[in-house]
Order: structure tokens, then C-alpha cells, then sequence
């Protein structure tokens, strides 16, 4: 978890990402941006290595990036993220 401390530049490369519904998949696998708990976020997958990445960005203000390796799929990486508390976590001042 990552604190941008209300630095929206660190955020404008991935909002603009975000914004424009970003999706791509290959034979490899696939990049794609989401919405998790009214978040938005992005997420990845190579079917070949069986890695994957998970990324939201909560209250304009916290990344949170899960990445695994070895998964048989990246809703593993989901599982984890759902006993995350968000609301919590964008409730901090």
C-alpha cells in the first residue's frame, strides 16, 4: 500500500489509463482496467509464467498492488484484496 499523500501526479498515468476503459488481451494473457468496490484499478495476467498483478487506487489517494506468481488465475489476487478493508482505508486522514 502505497500513501500518494495528494499527489495526484502520481496517479495521472494510471487515471488516464483507468478513464479510457484500457484493455488488451493476447494469446499471453491480458491487461485491463477495473472497478473494484467503486475503485478503479487495473489488473494483468500472463498465462505463460502464471503471474498476475493487481492494482486500485482508493480515495484518490492509496495504491494498493497485489502481484502473484505461480497462480492458476488472477481472481486469487481478488480473494486477497477482498479482505482488504478499502473503506477503511480511505477514511484515513
Amino acid at each position: 500500500i502505497m500513501d500518494s499523500g495528494f499527489n495526484q501526479v502520481l496517479f495521472a498515468p494510471f487515471a488516464m489509463m483507468m478513464a479510457a476503459g484500457y484493455e488488451k488481451e493476447t494469446a499471453d494473457g491480458f491487461e485491463r482496467s477495473v472497478m473494484i468496490s467503486d475503485n478503479p484499478g487495473w489488473e494483468k495476467w500472463d498465462k505463460d509464467t502464471r503471474n498476475g498483478e493487481l492494482s486500485v487506487v482508493v480515495a484518490k489517494r492509496f495504491l494498493v498492488q497485489l502481484e502473484g506468481r505461480g497462480l492458476d488465475d488472477v481472481k486469487a489476487l481478488r480473494t486477497v484484496l477482498d479482505q482488504t478493508d478499502l473503506k477503511k482505508l480511505a477514511g484515513l486522514k
